[in-house]
């Protein structure tokens, strides 16, 4: 149900400095949503959130392993996706899951589309926005959802998670010039585009039934209002507050620990149905040699299929999205140096040459599916530091060609000058 009680879901952009003391102050007259690295920043300025949500399944341990030797963090309700790392539940006392449907977990443990969030990343932000409106909060206020930034030195609030020991690097370039929430122009990131697409996108879905107001002095989220911090003062009831989060928690339904049993036989009969489906179109020599065999590669990995649509329900669909994201890293590789072929005397003896090794890695993969996945109870796969290349498996010695030869691409120019030139 629609709810007047305010929502504040506040990020860790830049901007969150400047608000930081507008949320403080209006903390107990409205439901206090962070999201991801902004938890650290509220709770050293004094605010508990009401809810806190995390879009991925990993590194979320280390951030509530921090903070709880600070802060009592164990009433903070974790909003997460269903494959959340199991070890964060040691610092909480409860969790509301979703079936993220992105994730190959999806079509095998949720039982319809209203368990998901739609439109939920590729940020947090963006699973924070989706679980406000889904909610049914009417009025929203966005703090630090910058997506973007006016200063490319700055891209997180100087005490938010990235800025702590052994805190993971933030990749992001911004290289991009976009409108502004409250300036001419800021400067985002291309991960950052999709966010503010889909942002735009799930404000658009519920402008019917609520108002968006970005605080945020990052990028313009299309559909939401710019909207000054420093013009809220609200005075809505914290009997009201207290009432709106009461009816929101008792619409969840109660999941215990091993309510779920494993579904390793029906996965492991569409892991093989998978694999043998791959294993027809890419040892294939001829419609590798013609490029034929795309067609039927991707209409078997269905890349639609938990990006722009919702899988369908079931163990065929988790088989495909647990391995096509390694196929296709693959089949881009092998594309790349295909391309790379500068003689048609050779493209068949590298189509043959692909076929083999294709059927090779998809044997091992598929043994290594199975091996983990395909039984009553899953085996937990080998520590990172433990995964070696198999028994046998070496690369060849890359190719030394001299600086003052001819260029191998037929150029009739010297190698040093052509595809070896340094640039």
């Amino acid at each position: 149900p629609i709810t007047d009680v305010p929502c504040f879901v506040v990020a860790s952009g830049p901007s969150l400095e400047k608000d930081i003391m507008t949320i403080k102050a209006n903390k107990e007259h409205a439901v206090v949503i962070s999201v991801a690295s902004s938890l650290r920043s509220l709770l050293n300025a004094g605010v508990t959130p009401d809810f806190h949500v995390e879009l991925e399944n990993v590194y979320i341990t280390p951030k509530f392993a921090e903070l709880s030797e600070t802060y009592d963090i164990s009433d903070i309700k974790l909003v997460a996706a269903a494959s959340v790392e199991p070890a964060v539940f040691d610092y909480i006392n409860e969790a509301i899951l979703y079936a993220r449907y992105e994730l190959s977990s999806y079509p095998v443990f949720a039982k319809n589309i209203s368990e998901t969030l739609r439109l939920s990343s590729p940020t947090a932000g963006n699973a924070a926005l989706s679980f406000a409106l889904e909610s049914g909060f009417h009025d929203v206020y966005l703090f630090g959802l910058d997506l973007g930034t006016y200063d490319v030195a700055k891209h997180h609030a100087k005490d938010s998670y990235y800025y702590t020991a052994g805190a993971l690097e933030h990749p992001d370039v911004y290289d991009i010039s976009i409108p502004g929430n409250f300036r001419d122009q800021v400067w985002t990131s291309r991960p950052f585009l999709s966010a503010l697409k889909n942002a735009a996108d799930l404000a658009n879905i519920f402008a019917t039934t609520s108002n968006i107001m970005n605080c945020s002095d990052g990028a313009r989220i299309d559909n939401t209002a710019p909207f000054n911090a420093a013009d809220i003062n609200l005075n809505t009831p914290t009997a009201a507050k207290a009432l709106a989060l009461k009816q929101l928690n008792s619409g969840f339904h109660k999941l215990d620990v091993g309510d779920e049993g494993w579904p390793g036989s029906s996965l492991e009969r569409s892991i093989n149905k998978t694999f043998k489906q791959l294993q027809s179109v890419l040892t294939d020599t001829a419609s590798i040699h013609d490029g034929t065999y795309e067609k039927r590669f991707l209409e078997i990995l269905d890349l639609n299929m938990g990006y722009l649509d919702p899988p369908k329900l079931g163990p065929d669909s988790s088989a495909v999205m647990l391995v096509r994201g390694t196929i296709l890293s693959i089949i881009t590789f092998m594309e790349r140096y295909r391309a790379r072929v500068a003689y048609s005397s050779e493209q068949l003896t590298f189509s043959e040459t692909a076929a083999s090794i294709l059927g090779e890695s998809l044997t091992e993969i598929h043994s290594l599916a199975i091996d983990l996945l395909g039984a009553a109870t899953p085996n937990a796969p080998l520590a990172i530091e433990a995964r070696v290349a198999s028994p046998g498996r070496t690369f060849p010695a890359p190719i030394r060609i001299p600086r003052n030869v001819d260029c191998p691409c037929g150029s009739t120019e010297k190698y040093k000058r052509c595809h070896g030139k340094v640039t």
